[in-house]
């Protein structure tokens, strides 16, 4: 429930710099920062292909501030506890973090242009852990800080703002108990029919810092044109050293064929799923553990910031795109204002109520419209009262209780209704989370004999040899036909030759030859040496 939340705040700025490689004196080049324009009293240019802007409005309008050095004609700008220092037509840079100097060589010196000292603004925006694009149709520098957007949050939603930050502790061990159901009914107006669909399912958890065990029983039903459907099934995940184990009826449910679904992730068979940690492919994955400390990293905004930085750097995003940032953002922020969000103090634990109904999602609608983030169109007033319309009911209501930093409960309900001259569709999803007995473990969990579960692997292994061994096989009996359909064609080409002499051709004391696949039309994957071929015609595996 939490992750879902903070979504809210950790906008996707999937950015990259593609700075043209170019000699030109073109003064149209601009600078968006963070949605706005940066004023420079000297044009940003371009030199050697990078895009030099004057040093003390660049700084400043990151936040920084300025130091000039006559002596040393140095510039730096400082912010956060990190300083970067550039001496004019010098390509070595000092950044100080912390206390800590690194020098980092770049390939555009800053230098003085009509009297003011240029630097080069990617080099400079990201030394501040900035996110860089470039706009070349619109020619301008695009510089995204996701601190301006934490601190934007705090101060137009700062309840929200506090419980993503202070409600993030991980307890070692704990239990936990998940309530959950969704219905959804459809009617055609026209034909009566109707459509409902039902799912009720509760989920327990025990966690433990090296190991977990997840329970699920759910039931679904499902109906339509009067024919029903209901299915049951339950489901156990075991998570211990390496290995995550899978236990459910849904094998035979969905009749999964074993031998189909081996593979070196993981294998089905009448033991479950299992699957190997060290195998999923996720860096520094290896292990329960492992996972729990990402878990653990996914509710700090500081680390997802960071991961946001590092994975910035593959898609390419123009101005428009960086407004519509902006303005889907302050929409987001727009439902959890502390109107929606309201916090209540309890005697051991905070409460925090969030509830968005239906003016909520048209105004919404209206100002996205308003603002040109949906195709640049404008919505009537006609339109905006048929929305209005098509919207039968809707509210959601979210309650979240936190003690001491930790989540304990969360409890949702979502209520729907769409209706037109067509079709009524209404919905209605329910969720009750609790976690409970935080930190008195480690708990004892009942793990199924994990020796006999994971020895599907050696079941996997077996088949695995299993399977070489039959290329193997196959790969000799294509040999073979190929020197019996030679030696038939030899043969019959001259009847004087014996089928030794005919070998012979093509055999000798060192084994297989080069020019031999092309006698015998192999293909150049085959390793000859592995074969020998007798004075019989029979071929035979070294």
């Amino acid at each position: 429930m939490k992750r879902v939340l903070s979504m809210i705040l950790v906008v996707a700025l999937t950015l990259s710099l593609c700075l043209p490689v170019v000699y030109a004196e073109d003064n149209s080049i601009k600078v968006l920062l963070n949605g706005e324009y940066v004023n420079f009293d000297v044009e940003p240019q371009l030199v050697n292909g990078r895009t030099m802007v004057p040093f003390r409005a660049i700084f400043e309008a990151m936040g920084a501030t300025v130091e000039w050095n006559q002596d040393l004609w140095q510039a730096s700008g400082e912010k956060d506890g990190k300083k970067v220092s550039m001496i004019i037509d010098s390509n070595q840079v000092v950044v100080t973090n912390n206390g800590e100097e690194e020098i980092i060589e770049i390939d555009q010196a800053p230098m003085i242009i009509d009297g003011r000292t240029l630097v080069p603004v990617r080099f400079v925006a990201q030394a501040f852990d900035k996110i860089v694009a470039w706009d070349n149709e619109e020619r301008t520098v695009i510089i995204f800080d996701l601190q301006f957007f934490v601190d934007k949050l705090q101060e137009k939603a700062p309840n929200f703002y506090e419980y993503i930050t202070t409600a993030n502790a991980v307890p070692e061990n704990f239990k936990a108990n998940d309530e959950f159901g969704f219905e959804m009914e459809m009617k055609d107006n026209a034909t009566k029919e109707k459509v409902n669909i039902s799912v009720e399912g509760d989920m327990d958890s025990i966690v433990n810092v090296a190991d977990a065990y997840v329970g699920l029983d759910t039931e679904i039903e499902a109906s339509a044109n009067g024919e029903n459907i209901a299915v049951d099934f339950d489901l156990e995940m075991y998570f211990k050293d390496n290995y995550m184990l899978i236990k459910t009826d849904l094998l035979d449910l969905l009749e999964m064929d074993e031998m189909e679904y081996n593979n070196k992730l993981y294998s089905i068979s009448k033991d479950g799923i299992v699957i190997d940690l060290n195998k999923l492919g996720i860096t520094g994955v290896n292990s329960f553990e492992d996972l729990m400390e990402m878990a653990k990293e996914s509710y700090d905004i500081d680390s997802v910031s960071n991961i946001i930085n590092e994975e910035m750097d593959n898609i390419d995003i123009t101005v428009k795109d960086a407004k519509d940032i902006i303005a889907m953002y302050d929409l987001m922020l727009d439902l959890v204002t502390d109107d929606k969000f309201v916090k209540k103090q309890m005697t051991s634990q905070t409460m925090y109520t969030w509830t968005i109904d239906k003016d909520d999602i048209i105004d919404m609608v209206k100002k996205m419209f308003t603002n040109g983030m949906v195709a640049d169109v404008e919505i009537t007033a006609e339109e905006l009262k048929e929305l209005n319309t098509l919207f039968k009911e809707f509210k959601m209501v979210t309650k979240l209780y936190v003690k001491d930093n930790i989540p304990t409960k969360a409890i949702l309900d979502f209520d729907m209704e769409i209706a037109d001259s067509e079709v009524v569709a209404t919905m209605e999803m329910n969720w009750n989370e609790e976690i409970i007995s935080v930190n008195k473990g480690p708990y004892k969990i009942s793990h199924p004999d994990y020796e006999k579960a994971l020895d599907i692997f050696g079941y996997i292994a077996e088949q695995e040899a299993m399977y070489e061994e039959a290329e193997k096989e196959y790969a000799l009996s294509w040999v073979q036909d190929s020197v019996t359909f030679y030696i038939m064609n030899e043969m019959y080409e001259d009847q004087t030759k014996t089928v030794e002499q005919i070998v012979s051709q093509i055999y000798n004391e060192n084994g297989w030859t080069d020019d031999v696949k092309e006698k015998l039309e192999l293909e150049e994957d085959i390793d000859l040496s592995k074969y020998r071929l007798t004075k019989d015609g029979i071929v035979e595996l070294i």
